[in-house]
């Protein structure tokens, strides 16, 4: 016998309809089952048509995998008490739906069931959140995971805290393993525990810091951790991540290390020196008891050129075969070699204590140049595994900087020497000059210059006899004079006699007189005392030439001569305020024919030294002269 409600909705009803729950009375004695109007809604029936589903009906509809929990059911409502079941449910129109029944049954004095009632509420919706926010912590879980990052909460007073299944991975530990006592925490950072006054005294709003702290297994690691304290019920509460940040600052220490290893290259630090360098900048990034820099040597031995955490006296020394092995692999493989524990992975062959470390782990790489090998770059540590693939490309890319510098250096040796051999070249060709200015003057001097001096006596004698005589001699005495006067000049200008006695100042102070009669300017010398020596024959050379081309072109009506010295170098400066250099003229003069300033700068150049041809302060020319200490 079936009973339904059907004297009209009540608020009963309304309240079942918003919450999604059906109720149901069900009497077998009487033949009677009672079901409330939303609970025909929930099954998909209509209460003024359809009649409540009998237990065979029922069970046809329930989802297959889900008769064990349907018939469990349906075995404690038999012997009375409470009963639930979740229950996945097909209704007629095809839909299946997440249903959760709970009731109580009833059994009469002969145990058997007299009255079940209960509810059936349609959790649907509620099951796709759960099963979404499932997900969605499984997601978050794995993400945490695969970052390393794992979370707390908890009292900082109380020491009672929840860590996530990640937190107890971070620390070494297994999940079922207790948790670290405040005190143990700080304890393994290295610091006295906190007393629970200054724990309570944390301020709300976020925190974040970092710190050392040795796991379970002892390994000591870098963690980041970033939460917040506030505030509830009175109570101080904190919350956050904490990150393993052991590989990442390693890394950034070793991005560090090889960009100031290549600016170290860069600024020309000697190649002795920025080996070292490179074994103390590995030694630190690597967390390495050891680091040393070896070159091959034509025998194919090995030299310790360069080291960190060995002893001083090894520095220079051949190495012990039995401690190069893996240097030499790596020569020959051209890759890195590594041994991750020599006592596992290749027992017996251990190298040799460096200093007061025995080492446990290895890694060595090749310093290659384009030209042949030069050595290698080898670090050890007393761990065991310190070295992965993170540790052979920072080493790798140390050597490649290493690599680099020493073709650098070999290349600026050759340079060096060609430059010297050019100086030279350059000195024996100023000399060979200098020798032929003396032989040209004391030729005029002795030769041409005599024998005009003689005519233009025999002149003054003769022009003694006759008004018209005297005339024509006259003129021919005043020629000879202009001639005597010219060649007394060129031999001034060849044969620098005013420089051998009396110095650089007094030389360029009378090659600048002599060009300021010829360009009528007035000039000012400054010679620095100090600037005197080797290139004082350049220096008045390049002086004579350059006031005589504002002697010619500048239409000046000033100009500053200065030498000096700065930074070992001697600096002429000829600075003028004529009418100052046409922008492209400088490039177009010797396609012209006038080489006279690119002559000037070959010379310079080929001991080293420079020229530059600037605008003035403002207006007109300044040449500026820098001639390299002399070697």
């Amino acid at each position: 016998m079936t009973v339904r409600h059907d004297d009209g909705p009540t608020r009963h009803d309304e309240t079942e309809r918003v919450a999604g729950v059906g109720s149901f009375d069900y009497r077998p004695q009487e033949g009677v089952s009672t079901w409330s109007d939303n609970l025909y809604r929930i099954y998909g029936l209509d209460p003024a048509r359809d009649h409540p589903l009998g237990i065979d009906e029922f069970r046809e509809r329930v989802h297959p995998d889900d008769h064990g929990a349907l018939d469990a059911m349906m075995g404690t409502m038999a012997g009375g008490g409470i009963y639930t079941a979740d229950l996945r449910f097909r209704r007629p129109d095809g839909v299946e739906r997440a249903l959760h029944l709970r009731g109580e049954s009833l059994l009469n004095a002969d145990g058997q069931l007299e009255r079940a009632d209960g509810t059936t509420q349609d959790v649907t919706e509620t099951r796709a959140i759960e099963a979404e926010l499932r997900e969605s912590r499984r997601r978050v879980v794995e993400a945490m995971r695969v970052a390393g990052v794992g979370s707390f909460e908890g009292r900082p007073d109380t020491g009672e805290f929840v860590w996530s299944e990640e937190l107890y991975h971070l620390y070494g530990l297994d999940p079922s393993d207790p948790k670290w006592s405040m005190a143990e925490i700080l304890e393994r950072m290295g610091r006295e525990p906190a007393s629970p006054s200054r724990l309570r005294a944390l301020e709300p709003g976020p925190f974040e810091f970092e710190h050392q702290m040795a796991r379970a297994d002892g390994a000591v690691r870098l963690y980041e951790v970033r939460g917040e304290a506030y505030e509830q019920d009175g109570v101080t509460w904190v919350r956050g991540t904490v990150r393993d940040v052991t590989g990442v600052r390693r890394g950034e220490a070793q991005q560090a290390a090889v960009a100031t290893l290549t600016r170290q290259a860069l600024e020309g630090v000697p190649l002795k020196h920025l080996l070292t360098l490179a074994c103390e900048h590995a030694a630190s990034a690597l967390g390495a008891e050891s680091v040393g820099a070896l070159e091959l040597q034509p025998d194919g031995s090995f030299v310790l050129v360069a080291a960190h955490g060995a002893p001083a006296e090894m520095l220079g020394g051949a190495v012990p075969e039995e401690a190069v092995v893996l240097a030499r692999e790596a020569l020959e493989w051209n890759a890195p070699a590594l041994v991750a524990d020599w006592r596992t992975d290749r027992p017996g062959h251990q190298p040799p204590q460096i200093g007061d470390f025995e080492i446990l782990s290895s890694i060595a790489v090749p310093i290659r140049t384009v030209d042949s090998p030069f050595g290698a770059l080898g670090a050890g540590t007393v761990a065991s595994s310190r070295f992965g693939d993170d540790s052979t490309d920072f080493l790798a890319a140390m050597a490649n900087v290493l690599a680099a510098a020493i073709e650098r250096a070999a290349h600026e040796d050759q340079i060096e020497v060609l430059a010297a051999e050019r100086g030279r070249l350059v000195a024996q060709t100023l000399e060979a000059e200098e020798r032929m200015r003396r032989r040209v003057s004391e030729a005029i001097h002795d030769g041409a210059l005599q024998d005009l001096l003689a005519a233009r006596q025999d002149l003054v004698e003769a022009q003694e006899d006759g008004d018209e005589a005297r005339g024509l001699l006259g003129r021919g005495r005043e020629g000879i004079e202009r001639a005597v006067a010219g060649l007394r000049q060129a031999v001034h200008d060849l044969h620098p006699v005013v420089l051998q006695h009396a110095g650089l100042e007094a030389a360029v102070a009378a090659a600048a007189d002599n060009a300021a009669r010829a360009g009528g300017f007035t000039p000012t010398v400054r010679v620095a005392p100090e600037a005197g020596g080797a290139h004082d024959d350049l220096v008045l050379s390049l002086t004579r030439e350059l006031l005589n081309n504002v002697a010619k072109h500048a239409r000046a009506g000033a100009v500053t001569i200065t030498v000096s010295v700065v930074d070992w170098w001697v600096v002429l400066e000829v600075a003028d305020d004529g009418c100052g250099i046409e922008p492209g003229r400088l490039a177009e003069a010797p396609r012209q024919g006038h080489i006279g300033l690119a002559s000037l700068t070959e010379r310079v150049e080929a001991i080293g030294g420079r020229l530059d041809i600037e605008p003035g302060a403002s207006e007109g020319t300044t040449v500026r002269v820098r001639l390299p200490p002399p070697r």
